[in-house]
């Protein structure tokens, strides 16, 4: 039996550097953070600011289960994977959603009051219009590009 042959890796080779997308995320994310009016506004009250948080995206929360289910609905069935992925996150029991109003209810807030509140705060309706166009009447890969609806290159 002939013994196989060893070839010593070339560790000095460098590898083609891909773009990775966390980085420019990453980039957005703090520019975004540090012209954003709630950070601001916890800044100067920690509690009002909390609380505006609570109010303004609540009804995002709200509406992402049904969101992620109409995501899903779309994958082909072959994507089994993704759709499992999805399904986690879809938080059919309300999970996820309850420890928001449990964080907002730390804050002075009563969730039940946010649960009935059926008015989209004026800062969330193009975050909530954006949402829903994707998930209802969008691709997949509109949904990638969803940087592009909020003005973005």
């Amino acid at each position: 039996m002939q013994e196989p042959v060893l070839r010593r890796h070339n560790t000095s080779t460098k590898r083609p550097k891909r773009d990775h997308w966390l980085p420019d995320f990453q980039a957005q994310l703090d520019l975004g953070l540090s012209h954003s009016g709630w950070v601001q506004q916890v800044r100067l009250d920690e509690i009002d600011g909390a609380q505006e948080i609570c109010q303004e995206l609540c009804p995002f929360i709200r509406e992402l289960p049904a969101n992620i289910v109409k995501v899903t609905d779309k994958l082909p069935a072959k994507l089994e994977a993704p759709r499992n992925f999805l399904n986690q996150l879809a938080d059919q029991e309300l999970h996820y959603q309850n420890l928001y109003l449990q964080q907002c209810q730390l804050v002075g807030l009563e969730p039940t009051v946010l649960r009935q509140s059926l008015e989209i705060p004026h800062s969330s309706e193009r975050l909530i219009a954006s949402m829903r166009h994707y998930c209802e009447e969008g691709t997949a890969l509109e949904g990638v590009h969803v940087r592009k609806q909020f003005g973005e290159k």
